[in-house]
């Protein structure tokens, strides 16, 4: 594309055949002669003169004899800057010798030329002639002409007077001499012969001109030009609103005309002579096609020719034509004309583009910004040249395509990763987005590059993490290792400033401690320096707590697969008892768990939990029963069933025919049928123990009795192993400790007054509800007792382990609950938080905090999901939403959920997640959100008066619970009533008591508000209907018809 050059490199371009060779366009040698003439030093009279005689008396020379006629095409543009160079007459005060060889040379080559060679309208022809006016005008002149004046010259230009208007002048130069020279008549009257009607009559020859000219290759260059400026005057006519019919008929004809040979002009090789005029006509063109001046059905011609000059431009790479292009806005305009009517064609130019040079970067990237989807796949389909593009920096243009395109369509650039990993800005978006099987084990030292990245830091360990999971065999070497943990873990990464330790240091380190044992080996003595360096800095980071709970994580994890590997540093870990940070969070509660991983299982992480979950229940520490749940757990061995009946001794009847329709089904079924005399603890533990499924056949009985208590209690504590509890319901009566046991649980309605059909149906339900646990079962033609002798012994060691790590998940996110706390109380609300895991009786504090809060936010993460009580806890709030109380949800971690989405299915979600907790900024906006929520709740609660009274102890707050554990819930599900299968909860009897009264004053709040409604309608209505009836008579009164009543 052509570039602006120095004044006294122009006209040699136009001369020097070296240069020619280059293909300088005709475009270009336009704009060079543009320049001289702007550019010309008319201050600096010797290098003016200089350019006179070194560059212009030769190009004019030139002209004369140039075989290509190339200056011939150039003519129009010549006489404008030769011309100023002539008038110049400062640089000739000591030598108009050289003035008037160049006015020589300009009357022989230009002036003496006809008018279709050297002008292509009449207009250029008044600018000639103006400039030779002037030149006689010059004082200059006249003072050399008093010495030099003859004969010959006045004949000379004498001859040029009828055409040029220059006769006038030269009479008065000579008679203003008074030359003795003897001029004759005849060449003074040629003298006074001009005719200025000539220009108009030139005019209207070019408007007779027939745009056939322009594609007849034998015809001079500057009669071609006025050829398709005849058609250009035809487009301004009917652009005219004023134009008389005739002209705007002879517009249209030249127009139509012009059609028939358009796409003949652009494909002809001198067609970069005339590009100029073309765009001219195009522009013109498409303003009419848009005001409907001209259909575009009658146009077709105007995309056909656009489409083949893009073409020429664009994959042939014609200067010529190129050049016109100054600034890339023509040519996206055309782009996208050519995108609206055919997008393959456009995006197969668009493609060209992106390889070509033809556009500038910014210019190439307002190209795409334009052109949409089209740009798009072309985009796509180039991705090696935008990122070629891309590698430079400072590139603002070209460069930022692929990131506008990454993000929805990032597989295309899969195969350039190693390139984009040279490319910072390009690889923050696409890290995120490549599998790791894209990636190989040298690209580790690539990624540890940008550790410390602002942008990266939080990517680059999930990409390493990920290529160390499918090659663990490549990550052995210790120094390598230790290099990359140290870079992860740098100071200078964003997140020293928050963490005592980088958590993706820690991620990383436990993959490669549980990838091999080789990696377990050299990875733990790197854990236990980082635990040694964060328990030993003066003074602790107030994330310590948490960098300890990520190690021990992880080395109980190794201990799990590894145990031989740790067990020479146990005594190293258990030493931690001894620091107050194990008071902390879940750090003790893990240090159990590494102690069972490297022994085996006991109840040592276990007791406390389940001695407190007891204790709700009233079960006393030193009931006996705990002795004998530990003596079973340290068995080996134990008979295992698909499901136990826990039931009290006056149900035996209905309980028998229960199991008997399940044993038929082709359930196993564990049932005391003896009141279990001798071990009577023993064999509840083991019953437990031994069972997949508990099923609690519920009734006033039952809930009096003290053994249920210790069977359903330790039923529900190993939940958590995956034990399932399916309740039945026995007695319709007021439920209290096993309603919040079983809260949300779905359970059927069995007491032994069923019709056979009912029976069938009820049994149905209850073996559908134990199929989802166990498998479905094929059914048997006989009853038994439903004994079994499977063990299995490794997959019940496994759940209780499992078990242990989804409770030590529970308390994982303290630390940000108490977070929230704080940030709301400052924000003027009063929390209520359970920060002591709530001893005691456990169900009925939780009631009693749901009860008495307006609002409950629920703080969802994985270890949420994995919590019996906060399933409890969570349903429970569900239910008491139908009384008024709001729920709102934060998402404390990504998920996928389950349960918990079914619950929230519909509550807007805020998420205070990792990068909330780790710039203020995003913290404070999220804290913001979740402040105005709970007040619009509370606002809302309280103008629809249905606030529930607290009932919690005065010392804890009544407007907000954050729950901080993570929990597992059931949604409330509808059954047909015929299967007798219900989702009923129902708290102690003062609660339900309580809740009812509330429910019957805001009945009767109601049922006032409504009559008060009624009356005022009525009122209305009347007042309406009086002012209908004076509208009606003032209409009647002024003559006009009344308006309509509706």
């Amino acid at each position: 594309m052509f570039k602006p050059v120095d004044v006294e490199d122009t006209l040699p371009i136009l001369l020097d055949p070296a240069l020619q060779q280059q293909a300088i366009s005709p475009v270009a040698k336009r704009r060079i002669l543009s320049e001289f003439r702007s550019n010309f030093p008319s201050n600096d009279v010797d290098l003016g003169k200089e350019l006179i005689i070194t560059q212009v008396i030769p190009l004019l020379k030139a002209a004369k004899s140039d075989p290509n006629r190339s200056l011939l095409w150039m003519l129009d543009g010549l006489s404008h800057p030769l011309s100023y160079s002539v008038l110049q007459t400062q640089f000739f005060e000591d030598d108009m010798e050289v003035a008037f060889q160049l006015l020589d040379l300009m009357h022989d080559n230009i002036y003496s030329q006809p008018d279709e060679t050297i002008a292509s309208d009449y207009d250029e022809l008044k600018n000639l002639a103006y400039f030779l006016a002037s030149f006689f005008r010059l004082e200059a002149v006249r003072t050399h002409l008093k010495k030099h004046l003859t004969l010959d010259f006045i004949e000379k230009w004498a001859l040029l007077c009828p055409r040029f208007e220059i006769g006038e002048k030269l009479l008065y130069i000579i008679r203003d001499l008074e030359t003795p020279l003897d001029i004759p008549d005849p060449l003074i009257r040629q003298m006074e012969s001009f005719d200025n009607s000539r220009f108009k009559i030139l005019q209207k020859a070019l408007l007779e001109t027939s745009p056939l000219v322009c594609v007849d290759e034998l015809a001079p260059p500057q009669a071609r030009r006025a050829s398709l400026k005849a058609v250009k005057l035809a487009t301004e006519t009917l652009s005219i609103t004023n134009s008389s019919r005739s002209q705007r008929q002879k517009a249209t004809q030249v127009i139509q005309e012009f059609g028939t040979i358009a796409l003949a002009l652009v494909q002809q090789a001198d067609f970069p002579q005339l590009t100029d005029l073309w765009m001219d006509i195009i522009t013109n063109v498409r303003r009419l096609i848009d005001s409907n001046v001209i259909l575009k059905d009658e146009a077709g011609w105007y995309m056909d020719s656009i489409i083949q000059v893009c073409k020429a431009c664009v994959e042939d790479g014609q200067s010529g034509i190129v050049d016109w292009f100054a600034g890339g806005y023509l040519l996206t305009d055309y782009m996208k004309q050519i995108a609206d009517s055919q997008p393959d064609a456009a995006e197969n130019l668009i493609g060209h583009l992106f390889k070509s040079s033809i556009l500038t970067s910014p210019e190439m990237f307002a190209l795409f910004a334009q052109l949409g989807e089209v740009a798009k796949r072309a985009a796509l389909s180039n991705v090696d040249v935008l990122i070629r593009y891309a590698k430079d920096e400072s590139d603002a243009g070209i460069g930022m395509i692929p990131r506008m395109i990454m993000n929805d369509h990032p597989e295309p650039f899969f195969p350039y990763l190693r390139d984009i990993l040279e490319i910072p800005n390009l690889l923050s978006v696409l890290l995120p987005k490549v599998p790791a099987t894209h990636f190989e084990v040298s690209d580790v030292d690539l990624l540890l590059r940008y550790a410390s990245d602002a942008g990266l830091f939080a990517l680059v360990p999930t990409a390493i993490d990920g290529i160390i999971k499918l090659n663990p065999s490549k990550f052995t070497d210790e120094a390598v290792i230790r290099n990359m943990i140290e870079k992860l873990n740098s100071p200078d990464s964003p997140m020293a400033a928050y963490f005592a330790i980088s958590s993706y240091a820690i991620t990383v380190l436990t993959t490669i401690s549980s990838s091999s044992k080789e990696g377990c080996q050299i990875a733990c003595p790197i854990f236990f320096e980082l635990l040694s360096n964060v328990l030993g800095k003066v003074p602790r980071h107030s994330s310590t707590h948490t960098a300890v709970q990520m190690i021990l994580t992880s080395l109980a994890n190794s201990a799990k697969f590894y145990p031989d590997v740790l067990l020479p540093r146990e005594k190293e870990i258990m030493d931690l008892r001894n620091d107050p940070v194990s008071n902390e969070g879940s750090i003790s509660d893990t240090l159990d768990l590494i102690y069972n991983n490297l022994h085996g299982v006991s109840l040592q992480a276990l007791t406390e939990k389940f001695s407190n979950s007891m204790k709700s229940l009233g079960i006393n520490p030193d009931d006996p029963f705990f002795d004998a749940v530990k003596e079973s757990m340290d068995r080996e061995e134990r008979e295992e069933y698909d499901c136990m009946l826990s039931y009290n001794w006056g149900q035996q009847p209905v309980v028998i025919r229960i199991r008997d329709s399940l044993v038929a089904r082709g359930f196993t079924v564990w049932l005391d049928l003896e009141q279990m005399s001798g071990n009577v603890y023993g064999k509840m533990a083991e019953a437990v123990l031994g069972s997949k499924v508990v099923i609690p056949c519920l009734s006033a009985s039952y809930e009096a009795s003290g053994n249920c208590k210790r069977e359903l209690g330790f039923a529900a504590d190993q939940t958590r192993t995956g034990k399932k509890i399916v309740p039945v319901r026995m007695e319709n009566t007021n439920f209290t400790w096993t309603a919040l046991i079983t809260s949300g649980l779905l359970y059927t309605f069995i007491d032994g007054s069923e019709t056979p059909d009912a029976w069938e149906r009820a049994l149905d339900g209850l073996a559908k509800e134990i199929s989802v646990v166990v498998g479905k079962r094929e059914p048997v033609s006989s009853t038994s007792e439903g004994t079994s002798e499977k063990t299995q012994d490794e997959l019940f060691e496994q759940a209780i382990q499992n078990a242990q790590e989804k409770e030590n998940q529970i308390w994982g996110q303290q630390e940000c609950v108490i977070k929230i706390r704080d940030s709301l109380e400052s924000r003027g609300l009063t929390v209520w938080i359970d920060l002591e895991a709530m001893s005691g009786n456990v169900y009925s504090k939780m009631a009693e905090a749901v009860l008495g809060s307006q609002v409950i936010v629920t703080c969802i993460s994985h270890g949420y999901e994995a919590s019996g009580n906060c399933k409890r806890e969570l349903n429970f709030a569900y239910e008491q939403s139908k009384y008024g109380k709001k729920l709102i949800a934060l998402e404390l971690e990504d998920g996928p959920f389950t349960w918990t989405d079914e619950i929230l299915n519909g509550i807007d979600r805020i998420s205070v997640k990792r990068r909330e907790m780790l710039e203020p900024f995003e913290w404070n906006r999220a804290m913001d959100e979740l402040s105005d929520a709970v007040k619009s709740a509370i606002a809302s609660t309280a103008a629809a008066n249905v606030a529930v009274e607290p009932t919690v102890p005065e010392s804890a707050a009544a407007v907000v619970q954050a729950v901080e554990a993570p929990a597992v819930v059931a949604i409330p599900v509808s059954t047909p009533s015929s299967s007798n299968v219900t989702n009923e909860s129902v708290v102690d009897t003062g609660i339900v008591s309580q809740l009812q009264t509330r429910i019957d004053d805001l009945e009767r709040r109601l049922q006032e508000s409504e009559k008060k409604r009624a009356q005022e309608v009525e009122r209305l209505g009347k007042t309406l209907s009086q002012q209908i009836a004076f509208t009606k008579a003032i209409a009647n009164f002024l003559g006009v018809k009344p308006p309509s009543e509706e």
